[in-house]
């Protein structure tokens, strides 16, 4: 959205990246879509690359610790929430209560159930 929204780049270009408008242009109301997102490309691509890079390297390292059988950050978080709960019903069964554990729904701020939403086709 920064590399074509009017506005935002020309506000991020002059007071950020110190960039001017390209020559013969005074406003940039006159750039189209298309010339804007080549004016801010200039500035823009490197920390877009630098973004995606990092975000490829999460999913990857993601990716190898499940090959690794080591447990990504999201799966650690359920087994301490299933280790949380079990130790606070010693009563019942540990297993069938750390197995109940791990499949909740994750709760809010306000402890209502906050469910994923997934788009089907």
């Amino acid at each position: 959205a920064m590399v074509f929204n009017k506005t935002v780049a020309y506000y991020y270009g002059t007071m950020v990246a110190g960039e001017d408008l390209p020559e013969g242009v005074e406003s940039v109301s006159e750039l189209t879509v298309n010339q804007v997102g080549a004016w801010t490309w200039n500035w823009m691509e490197p920390m877009i690359g630098t973004g995606c890079f990092v975000l490829l390297c999460c999913q990857f390292i993601r990716t190898q610790m499940w090959k690794l059988n080591m447990s990504p950050y999201t799966e650690a978080m359920l087994r301490y929430r299933a280790n949380r709960l079990a130790d606070r019903f010693p009563q019942y069964d540990r297993t069938t209560v750390r197995m109940w554990a791990k499949h909740l729904p994750m709760v809010g701020h306000d402890f209502w159930p906050t469910y994923r939403r997934y788009a089907r086709h």
